[in-house]
């Protein structure tokens, strides 16, 4: 054989596949295969989805959130389709106090899944897994075509095995299928840079969800604009129309979508909608601590309130997902110019890193910020916790082309993010967050050493020059660490997830069934349980919380309730704003929700509606009065009516 003859093993296409470790380069071969990335991602979702829809009809688990809200208010967002399905309106008592519970994306699909399902506890479940599912879905689509088919696979296991994200996915709030909109208007972004259009759908998608869903989902929309203006600016080869309609066309199609919400949504009921803002931003729970004053906005920022457990419920990928924005930050955050550094900023990045600290600086200042609201936080930052990992496993085969040195800029922006992670996973355990002076003397100690660190970080990057390729051992120790990670993760997220499936609770189901045989036809019940209560069967609800900032004194005389459910304390608002109503009121039935007595009080004669007072008593309250009031020969003689509605 001559020299000539003597040829070069081949080369892997895969650019990194060649240099693994021989236990991984097979595998890496084979999510070449488009089919094999499918198959990965459907796997994912087929994860995310089997533990979400066990035990379906089930009652939230009692540990993931303090308040009560798992239970109370996610039927009031499917309340008004039921009523359609069940009264042929979905405003039945012409009420315009909630819009947003009557005019929203959720209520819309609820409508057409109950057509399908019929109304119901487990029905409404659904509808939220599938929404839930779609977020995920397209949080993964978009993150594995910016960054690779293995980050869009593990953002959606950091998404799909959740825990708190799992559970809060469950339940129709309306938070649920905003943050679903969100990332559909991220893929939008990510799409958009082959086809600029999907900006406008982008916008559409992202307005309904705004402005038919939750109205806090404002604080993406900024940094989605801005980051489809830097795809368009990006884009130099492409005609001006195709460059700046992304930035136009999304805001065309929030625009779109705002119009139709103030058309047909806020002006037939204007005076309620501000209302109903007002009380819910300001008046109920004080004004925003963090607004009132640089201390109080400094200790808002870093403790982001009391209460908060998002962050620790999945440490792993906070710390991740922080260390990742992070590094982001001091690998992207270089250049001479301007023009410089937003050349090499990936759209990706700026929406991902901008979305999260958005989301956090519009929750932050306000003194009641439950975890439904805070969920958005977790598309983020599984995003960019994914990208750590992918980056991490396949480690790169050839040092990146020098784009200038890191720039000293991006010290404070590191630093905050390393401190809020400080003060978040650690520094909230070593400081009394009960006391205002621990809590400063924590937050402080968090900001310096943060600083401290973003700039030996930056520092180091400036000092790097074009790397030799890692060798195998390296590469096979960051593998060895990315899968570590996930493994921790699963295992930590899995034990929450067994311990619940152990002992599930059906509380709100066998509650809604026997209220069907305990309540008489025409029934309408309110309070904080009202719409809990009554998903299924005939029974009316009226959405309404006991405990706002100024009560309604004409309450019971406007609206034509007949019972009122509500957790039967002491201090429960209804036995204080409405005592001459509450002293008299009959206890119908109790049942244990949450470990909480919630008892059904009526109030259909109390209330001087003309219209509740025509209710009649069913054949077991009738049995209740015969026996408090006329002994055991009454109560008989009432049982066989009772018997044959049950």
């Amino acid at each position: 054989m001559t020299k000539k003859d003597v040829r070069k093993p081949a080369q892997s296409s895969h650019p990194r596949a060649a240099d693994r470790p021989f236990w991984w380069a097979g595998w890496a071969r084979r999510f070449e295969d488009k089919r094999w990335r499918l198959g990965a991602l459907l796997l994912v979702v087929v994860l995310a989805a089997t533990v979400r829809l066990i035990d379906l009809g089930a009652d939230p688990p009692l540990d993931v959130s303090w308040s009560q809200d798992l239970f109370t208010d996610p039927p009031q967002y499917t309340s008004y389709a039921r009523n359609a399905m069940v009264f042929g309106s979905w405003n039945p008592l012409h009420d315009d106090r909630l819009v947003f519970f009557q005019k929203n994306v959720t209520g819309l699909l609820a409508y057409l899944l109950f057509t399908v399902t019929g109304p119901g506890i487990t029905a409404s479940h659904l509808l939220a897994v599938l929404i839930n599912l779609a977020g995920i879905l397209f949080l993964c689509w978009g993150v594995g075509r910016a960054f690779g088919v293995l980050a869009g696979g593990v953002a959606g296991i950091f998404l799909g095995v959740n825990y708190l994200f799992a559970n809060y996915g469950r339940m129709p709030f309306l938070e649920v299928a905003s943050n679903a909109t969100l990332a559909f208007a991220f893929f939008a972004i990510i799409a958009c840079v082959r086809r600029w259009w999907w900006a406008i759908l982008g916008g559409i998608v992202a307005g309904a969800g705004t402005f038919f869903g939750k109205v806090t989902a404002l604080h993406a929309a900024p940094i989605m604009f801005l980051s489809f203006a830097l795809v368009g600016w990006q884009a130099r080869d492409e005609s001006k129309l195709q460059r700046w309609g992304r930035p136009l066309g999304y805001g065309a199609g929030m625009g779109f979508i705002a119009i139709l919400w103030y058309v047909f949504a806020y002006l037939p009921a204007s005076s309620e909608v501000l209302a109903y803002l007002k009380e819910q931003s300001v008046q109920l729970y004080g004004t925003p601590i963090g607004l009132s004053s640089l201390k109080g906005f400094f200790t808002q920022w870093f403790s982001f309130g009391m209460n908060t457990g998002l962050f620790t419920w999945a440490p792993i990928l906070t710390v991740a997902g922080l260390m990742a924005m992070a590094w982001m930050a001091v690998r992207h955050m270089r250049g001479k110019s301007w023009s410089d550094f937003l050349s090499g900023l990936p759209p990706a990045v700026l929406v991902l890193v901008g979305w999260f600290w958005s989301a956090y600086a519009a929750l932050m200042p306000f003194n009641y910020r439950p975890v439904r609201y805070q969920i958005v936080l977790l598309y983020p930052l599984a995003g960019v916790a994914a990208w750590l990992i992918a980056e991490w496993a396949t480690s790169r085969r050839t040092a990146e082309p020098k784009r200038g040195a890191g720039s000293w800029y991006a010290v404070p922006v590191v630093g905050i993010i390393l401190a809020t992670g400080m003060q978040h996973m650690a520094f909230s355990y070593w400081f009394n967050q009960l006391r205002p002076e621990s809590q400063i003397q924590g937050a402080m100690t968090a900001l310096v050493l943060g600083l401290l660190a973003g700039a030996f970080w930056v520092w180091l990057s400036r000092r790097e020059t074009p790397r030799n390729p890692a060798p195998g051992r390296a590469r096979g120790v960051l593998e060895l660490v990315a899968a570590l990670v996930l493994v921790a993760f699963l295992i930590d997220q899995g034990r929450h997830f067994i311990r619940w499936w152990s002992e599930p609770q059906y509380a709100l189901q066998s509650a809604n069934k026997d209220l069907e045989t305990v309540l008489g036809a025409g029934a309408i019940v309110t309070g904080g349980y009202g719409t809990a209560l009554t998903q299924t069967g005939r029974h009316g609800n009226f959405p309404a919380m006991f405990g706002v900032a100024h009560a309604d004194p004409e309450f019971f005389k406007k609206y034509p309730v007949t019972h009122v459910a509500i957790v039967d304390v002491a201090d429960e608002p209804f036995f204080k704003d409405y005592k001459p109503i509450a002293d008299q009121a009959e206890r119908v039935a109790t049942y244990s929700v949450r470990n909480l007595p919630i008892t059904i009080f009526r109030v259909a004669e109390l209330g001087g509606n003309s219209q509740a007072s025509t209710y009649r008593q069913s054949a077991f309250e009738r049995m209740q009065l015969r026996i408090r009031g006329w002994g055991v020969d009454s109560l008989l003689a009432q049982a066989p009516n009772w018997v044959r509605d049950s």
